[in-house]
């Protein structure tokens, strides 16, 4: 009986070290482990034409596996299925927003994106849940991440 329960406790101990990030401090705490590799991976997008003409249209959203090389592969080992380029404000001289689409969590998509153009959001303290329950969390240095819980890609 001993031997069941100690291999039903380290099953138990096994599973939870490979949990998908699921609380705004897990989630966070992650990305603040890849935000180098984040910056690294935003930069090299916007300074490849090759990889910026991929996206065709102003809202444009490409699989990281169409990326050329080092994209593609720098996608995949931070666990990026998606990047999309955005402009939540036009003008002269504006540049698109560049987000990520993690796919830490199987449950719904995990949304991260440098914005320069929001001060409040991308602040280290913020939080917010809205009332779809996506989860939005201030990574500082103009980063933010959110949970996208109630999106038509987060019921596939």
């Amino acid at each position: 009986m001993k031997q069941i329960l100690f291999y039903f406790a380290l099953i138990h101990l096994l599973a939870s070290c490979n949990k998908a990030p699921d609380t705004p401090e897990e989630i966070l705490a992650r990305f603040d482990q890849n935000k180098k590799s984040f910056e690294k991976l935003d930069s090299a997008i916007r300074n490849n034409q090759q990889a910026m003409q991929l996206f065709d249209e102003l809202h444009a959203e490409r699989k990281s596996t169409e990326f050329p090389g080092t994209i593609a592969e720098q996608s995949k080992s931070l666990g990026i299925s998606a990047v999309a380029k955005h402009y939540n404000v036009i003008g002269k001289n504006i540049k698109p927003l560049i987000v990520f689409n993690a796919s830490w969590n199987p449950e719904y998509p995990i949304i991260i994106l440098q914005n320069p153009y929001d001060s409040i959001q991308t602040k280290r303290s913020y939080y917010r849940k809205d009332i779809n329950n996506n989860e939005f969390i201030g990574a500082g240095d103009e980063w933010m991440v959110y949970k996208e819980i109630n999106h038509p890609r987060s019921k596939q």
